[in-house]
C-alpha cells in the first residue's frame, strides 16, 4: 500500500505540473481518495473518445447535407484525436478484445468518411493517398477499394483504378466470393470509360 501511495503522489505531482495547478488541487478535485482506492475524475468533454464521436457525427451530417468541405475539416479534427492503437500499453484479454475491435471499426469508418469528403471536394489525389494505405490494411474491404478506384479514375489514372479492382477480386477469390454488384458496375463503367451520371455529378463533371 505504501508503494501505491508513492506512485499516486508521483502521478499527482505530474498532473499538477502539466495543468499548472497544485498537488493539493489535484488531490481534492482530480485524483481523489475513495475508500480503499483512488478515483480519477474526468469530465465527459475531456475524454478524447466522446470528442471523436461527436466530430464524426457532425462530419457525417455535413456530408449528408452536401457540405463536404465542412465534413473534411470536422473529420480531420476527429482523426487528430486518435494517436496510435487503442490501449496499446494494456494487456488485452477476452473482455477488452471486443471493445478494441469496435474502436478500430469506428476509426476505420471515420477514415472512410474522410475519403468520401475528399472525393466530394474534388481532392482526388489526397483521396488516393488516404485510400491506398487502407486497401493494404484491409485487402478485402470493398468500399475502400471502390473509393480508391473512384479517386484514381478522377485523377486520370484509369489503368491504376482497374488494377485496384483486379487486386480486390484476387483477394476475394481466396475467400470463395466475388465483388459485389456495385463494385462490378463501377468496374464495368471504368472499362468502358463511361462513368455513370452519379459518379460524374460527384466531381462536378458532365458527359
Amino acid at each position: 500500500m505504501t508503494a501505491l501511495q508513492t506512485y499516486i503522489g508521483v502521478v499527482r505531482r505530474t498532473m499538477a505540473e502539466a495543468t499548472g495547478g497544485t498537488v493539493k488541487h489535484v488531490s481534492r478535485e482530480r485524483l481523489v481518495t475513495d475508500g480503499n482506492g483512488y478515483v480519477l475524475r474526468v469530465a465527459d468533454h475531456e475524454w478524447d473518445r466522446p470528442a471523436f464521436d461527436h466530430l464524426v457525427v457532425l462530419g457525417r451530417e455535413a456530408i449528408a447535407r452536401g457540405d463536404a468541405s465542412t465534413a473534411e475539416r470536422l473529420l480531420r479534427e476527429a482523426l487528430a484525436q486518435w494517436q496510435g492503437q487503442p490501449l496499446n500499453n494494456v494487456r488485452i484479454g477476452p473482455i477488452l478484445a471486443p471493445h478494441i475491435r469496435r474502436l478500430r471499426e469506428i476509426h476505420l469508418g471515420a477514415r472512410e468518411l474522410l475519403i468520401e469528403a475528399l472525393l466530394r471536394t474534388c481532392k482526388a489525389q489526397e483521396a488516393v493517398e488516404e485510400a491506398t494505405e487502407l486497401t493494404f490494411e484491409y485487402p478485402c474491404h470493398e468500399n475502400i477499394h471502390a473509393q480508391l478506384m473512384r479517386a484514381l479514375y478522377a485523377s486520370g489514372r484509369r489503368a491504376s483504378a482497374l488494377d485496384v479492382y483486379q487486386r480486390l477480386r484476387t483477394h476475394l477469390d481466396t475467400l470463395g466470393i466475388s465483388p459485389s454488384p456495385s463494385v462490378n458496375t463501377l468496374h464495368h463503367a471504368m472499362l468502358q470509360d463511361e462513368p455513370d451520371e452519379e459518379f460524374l455529378a460527384l466531381f462536378g463533371a458532365t458527359r
